[in-house]
């Protein structure tokens, strides 16, 4: 009986996590911004990119005025926007103060992390400093309000796929 009684709560809290009531609990955040850091900031030079988020710096709304350009993985630009992204798939836009900066001031990373959070269709964000500080992770209201418009035609990812 005592076994029961200390294994209820540990059961409860795991099928909370799995049923999507908080995304960030079903991960250690911290970590995987951390990683993401690594694994995505470190290798966009060498993605991919298309459409009108290409090499100059556009305007954005969304991202606090800002001029962007996005970097697409290999397993995003395979996707092409069509259906569900696959599980890894990441999209990198670095920020910069006008569309003639060349340093940038912030990155926005959003990876596909299978299980993470269904109700946002399992992505994952974070936005960095140009030192890598971490400003924001895991199921971030910004992004997912605003690319929620696109989540039943792309997946949540703005874009535009190749020709």
């Amino acid at each position: 009986m005592t076994r029961l009684l200390v294994l209820f709560p540990v059961l409860c809290l795991v099928a909370a996590c799995a049923d999507g009531t908080d995304p960030d609990a079903t991960l250690d955040v911290d970590a995987f911004a951390a990683d993401l850091w690594d694994d995505a900031v470190g290798a966009y030079p060498g993605w991919s990119q298309r459409g009108a988020w290409t090499t100059t710096p556009v305007p954005s709304q969304s991202h606090a005025g800002d001029h962007v350009v996005a970097w697409y993985d290999d397993a995003m630009i395979a996707w092409d926007l069509q259906g569900t992204a696959p599980d890894g798939a990441t999209a990198v836009k670095v920020h910069y103060d006008s569309a003639t900066a060349t340093e940038p001031k912030a990155y926005t990373v959003m990876t596909k992390v299978d299980g993470f959070d269904a109700e946002h269709g399992d992505w994952f964000w974070a936005r960095y400093e140009a030192d890598g500080s971490v400003t924001v992770a895991g199921s971030v209201g910004a992004c997912t309000g605003c690319h929620g418009a696109v989540s039943d035609t792309s997946d949540w990812v703005y874009g535009e796929p190749p020709a």
